[in-house]
């Protein structure tokens, strides 16, 4: 049992709940959970829909004739022959990943908006990978610090300084 001597000479006991909220089993508790939710929320229950998948290769092919924008931003004569063109590939049954190929084939490595290299997705990971450890190791210093001896001129000191600021004699 871990009992802590207030300021005022009481002694009080943490509670079960914020004992176990600031231990390591909290954070890694807490940790899961966060994963879980975000596992969870990343998962597509259903397949996209025609118009869904028509939108979303509208907007990642990009128009081979203008500056960075996608053939759904743009009406150039060649981006609505575009539009048209995955139109009817969808309507003919093509996936989306055999689609994203024949206008590569036809337009170039770089013809569509969308990152497609595993290299982008990993940069995220390791950052927040890197924070995660930072974060880790200011809350094993902090514990460390608070684990340190109390002695009885710590406490006075204290609670000189507090009598000091409330003006208390």
């Amino acid at each position: 049992m871990t009992t802590t001597t207030a300021l005022n000479g009481r002694q009080t006991r943490p509670s079960a709940l914020r004992s176990f909220a600031t231990s390591v089993w909290g954070w890694a508790l807490l940790a899961l959970i966060v994963v879980t939710a975000l596992a969870v929320g990343s998962v597509r229950a259903t397949a996209p829909s025609t118009s869904g998948r028509i939108g979303y290769l509208e907007s990642v092919i990009k128009c081979p004739t203008c500056d960075n924008l996608s053939i759904a931003q743009s009406s150039a004569p060649v981006a609505v022959a575009l539009r048209h063109e995955v139109r009817s590939l969808v309507d003919a049954g093509w996936s989306t990943p055999r689609i994203e190929t024949r206008i590569e084939a036809q337009y170039g490595s770089d013809e569509l908006l969308a990152p497609s290299g595993g290299v982008i997705w990993i940069i995220p990971a390791v950052v927040v990978g890197l924070g995660a450890l930072a974060i880790g190791g200011v809350f094993a210093r902090t514990r460390r610090l608070r684990r340190g001896p109390s002695t009885g001129d710590d406490e006075r000191l204290v609670r000189q300084a507090l009598d000091g600021l409330l003006g208390d004699p």
